[in-house]
């Protein structure tokens, strides 16, 4: 299950949208806050086998030309090591949806806590205090034939 995080009132809404989007994750921002994970899109308890080879896709949109962070990541809760395994993807969201995609190789060992993070704060430190949408669809994850 996907579970949305917001850090000190940055967050007016988020949903699901079938009404204006064919039932995609929509999160209204109306100000980042000043880092990164302030605002962040969450799925827990993935498994990445060792050795796998992996892609990692999803369509991003924004009201506001902007820079979204994802990553397939280390659960680092309980000892701050956050390290991402899928290396930690930085794009441009722009008007119109886009499809983004990272395809990586499992060099640590298999990890069956693994998250994934699609952070929408003020990536790369770049603070957005202008009301905005950004919209998530498509996420997929697929182990690739080696």
């Amino acid at each position: 299950m996907l579970k949305c995080f917001e850090g000190e009132n940055r967050l007016r809404s988020y949903v699901i949208d079938s009404l204006s989007e064919n039932n995609a994750f929509s999160i209204a921002i109306r100000n980042t806050g000043d880092a990164d994970w302030k605002i962040q899109l969450k799925q827990s308890g993935i498994t990445l086998e060792e050795g796998g080879l992996y892609k990692l896709s999803m369509d991003i949109k924004s009201t506001l030309d902007r820079k979204v962070m994802y990553a397939l990541q280390r659960d680092g809760s309980a000892d701050d090591n956050w390290l991402p395994y899928s290396g930690s993807q930085v794009v441009e969201a722009t008007q119109d949806y886009q499809t983004f995609s990272v395809t990586f190789e499992m060099t640590e060992e298999t990890d069956t806590a693994v998250i994934l993070s699609i952070s929408m704060g003020a990536v790369e430190g770049t603070a957005i205090q202008d009301k905005h949408s950004v919209v998530i669809d498509n996420i997929s994850l697929e182990e690739l034939e080696r």
